[in-house]
């Protein structure tokens, strides 16, 4: 806990990519024009702060320099003999665990959130999403690296939503025991929700956010699959079966009904698309994908390309088929990347002023907005289609929806929903301080009866800010603003993999 409160505090230290500070002459002006630094002497009395960043010679026009004089020595004399010791003894606590992270080399290795045995292969965190809807959540995410030997993996999540909504996860895997890296897992989910919104396709217009109607829906399922090493470096494939029994009926308000009776809308003509009584779907699934990602947290370089096709058999509905392609790639704009080091929180422990502002100055603020850019690419297509066009029309959750998640974080959860969902982003970030990220975003994505977008009223367009928080290595948080023909959208998120 210590540790992770003085990683925040660090923000405003200097990385070990920075040259060593040197001691320029002294002068008597204000702020001066880009010099050279010179060679260190004697400090003059009179001087506070006497130290220049060498690149305030190339990239800034600015220096801090501040003189003392009697009047602010007599100022100063309470905080350096009052209230800087009486604080420093309140941070004694910091200063032990500092010099134990320092000893043991824990701060340099990246901090760790929670272990709660010890072992740092098994993590305990919470999990939480905010985003003005009821659809916002708080969860716990249990997950142990090495489950009963070496590379088995064990998962479990549940989560609760602001509508009583739940859901839960558990998920094992074991580590490879046969050729090409192949092993087992098997995953369990479940959940419950009072009001699943459905947007039927074609029926409003697509700046209109209000849903046709809602149902409530219950689910339990379970999936066997064999995953393995593919045949080129640093790619994937699993071979899936999965079998989910759905549950739907009216939602948790009267108002939130779809139209009565349901073949009032074409939608629904030759069949409830699951909407009332239960379902049970059956789909057999191959994926393989490819990475060069360099992180997994907080990627600066590289990125994922994976792609699926599926085969979905269902008791009372329609069966259909499927594929996916996606793919994300970051470029590194700057030539740095920030490394986290013990000695960055000495000068907040120590409370001296003197270093603090040597911390700030213009030029290393400058140098570490210039260094660590980030520009994303990433695209998403699906496409759905019926086995037996004149049968059973499919259940409505069996088509993909892409709302909610990048590249449409400007429209809600199910909001495109059609045979075909596709879209494209483009995103820049840039270091806001030591371990937040600013990000700037604009999208386009559509949903379409086709293969491909027939007219422009399915293009969905969208835009957007937000920021990032992590470690090194390390996912820790993100929040945006984005901006559709919905209006505007906001997230507050812890839920991505650390």
């Amino acid at each position: 806990m210590w540790l992770t409160l003085l990683a925040c505090l660090a923000g405003a230290s200097p990385d070990t990519a920075f040259p060593e500070w040197r001691k320029p002459a002294a002068t008597d002006s204000a702020p001066v024009a880009p010099k050279t630094a010179v060679a260190p002497r004697a400090q003059e009395p009179g001087w506070i702060v006497e130290r220049e960043h060498p690149a305030l010679g190339r990239d800034s026009t600015l220096t801090i320099e501040l003189t003392e004089n009697p009047v602010a020595t007599v100022l100063l004399w309470p905080f350096d003999h009052i209230l800087r010791p009486a604080v420093r003894m309140t941070l004694q606590p910091f200063h032990s665990a500092v010099d134990y992270g320092e000893t043991n080399n824990v701060v340099d290795r990246g901090l760790r959130l929670v272990h709660p045995t010890g072992d740092e292969s098994i993590w305990l965190y919470p999990v939480t999403t905010l985003d003005g809807t009821n659809g916002s959540r708080w969860g716990m995410v249990y997950l142990d690296n090495d489950l009963l030997s070496r590379g088995g993996r064990f998962r479990a999540s549940g989560a609760v939503s602001v509508e009583e909504d739940a859901s839960g996860r558990m998920e094992a895997r074991t580590a490879p025991f046969l050729p090409l890296g192949t092993g087992l897992r098997t995953t369990v989910t479940a959940g419950q929700s009072r009001a699943t919104s459905i947007r039927v396709p074609g029926q409003a217009s697509l700046a209109d956010n209000v849903p046709t109607g809602a149902v409530s829906l219950g689910y339990f399922g379970w999936e066997v699959g064999i995953p393995g090493r593919g045949p080129v470096p640093h790619s994937w494939w699993d071979l899936s079966f999965n079998t989910t029994e759905h549950w739907a009926g009216l939602p948790a308000r009267q108002d939130q009904e779809l139209p009565r009776p349901l073949d009032s809308l074409s939608w629904f003509r030759k069949g409830d698309r699951g909407t009332d009584g239960s379902e049970n779907d059956r789909t057999v699934g191959f994926s393989a994908g490819w990475s060069d990602q360099n992180l997994a947290g907080a990627p600066t370089a590289g990125g994922p390309i994976n792609g699926g096709f599926w085969w979905t058999s269902s008791e009372t509905g329609g069966s259909l088929a499927g594929f996916s392609l996606s793919g994300t790639r970051c470029f590194l704009l700057g030539s740095q990347r920030y490394v986290y080091r013990v000695e960055d929180l000495r000068p907040y422990l120590d409370l001296d002023p003197r270093e603090i502002v040597t911390l700030l100055d213009p030029s290393t603020l400058m140098e570490r907005l210039t260094q660590r850019k980030i520009l994303i690419l990433g695209f998403k297509y699906t496409h759905v289609w019926a086995t037996n066009p004149s049968g059973p029309p499919p259940s409505f959750f069996l088509y993909p929806t892409l709302g909610g998640d990048s590249p449409a974080r400007g429209y809600p959860g199910g909001y495109l929903l059609d045979p075909t969902v596709g879209g494209g982003y483009l995103e820049y970030r840039w270091p806001i301080w030591k371990y937040l990220d600013g990000a700037a975003f604009t999208e386009l994505a559509w949903a379409s009866p086709g293969w491909v977008v027939d007219t422009p009223h399915h293009l969905d367009p969208g835009a957007g800010f937000g920021f990032r928080a992590r470690l090194d290595r390390l996912f820790l948080f993100r929040g945006y603003l984005a901006w559709g023909r919905v209006g505007m959208q906001y997230s507050l998120t812890t839920y991505s993999e650390f």
